[in-house]
């Protein structure tokens, strides 16, 4: 009986993690608009890792209890006050687009050190390409400490996309 309310609970568990980046109900905003091909997001470009060099500090590492380096941050301070930009769209909705790359990136994740969506807004988070992609993000996503970081998405590029609909301005 115990037995199977855990695995009840897991799987209720494992549902509510997955529900929380990935949405089926909904592709990023641009991608379903006629003039999609000119919304061009404003890119940044972080500087180059030099995978070599963290190949070798890892080497040098002789406590073997440390865990294995997958990921380097990057510190970064992008905001849609300062980076990206606003597309007004019919209708009096809004866009705000992000692109980032990194030159020699496997994958890239966005880590938000104050995200806080309002009620009725988007975020997606996706390749250049347009075949990986995370969201919509919305108020679901909150949490209490605004800290949120975001699955890695394949690739040197990620678009960060913002939506907001005039009834919720």
């Amino acid at each position: 009986m115990n037995f199977r309310l855990l695995v009840i609970a897991s799987c209720l568990l494992f549902f509510k993690v997955g529900d929380c980046q990935i949405g089926a109900e909904s592709t990023p905003v641009s991608w379903n608009m006629s003039q999609s091909a000119s919304l061009d997001p404003l890119w940044q470009t972080l500087p180059l890792l030099d995978v070599e060099a963290l190949i070798d500090e890892d080497s040098q590492n002789e406590d073997k209890s440390v865990p294995y380096r997958f990921a380097s941050a990057i510190g970064v301070h992008f905001d849609p006050q300062t980076s990206g930009q606003w597309i007004n769209l019919p209708g009096g909705d809004r866009l705000w687009m992000l692109g980032i790359r990194c030159q020699n990136a496997l994958s890239l994740s966005v880590t938000f050190g104050m995200f806080d969506l309002p009620e009725g807004a988007k975020m997606y988070i996706y390749d250049g390409g347009h075949k990986d992609y995370v969201g919509p993000l919305t108020v679901r996503n909150n949490t209490g400490n605004k800290v949120f970081a975001t699955i890695p998405i394949r690739g040197s590029e990620v678009v960060v996309e913002y939506y907001e609909p005039f009834e919720y301005r």
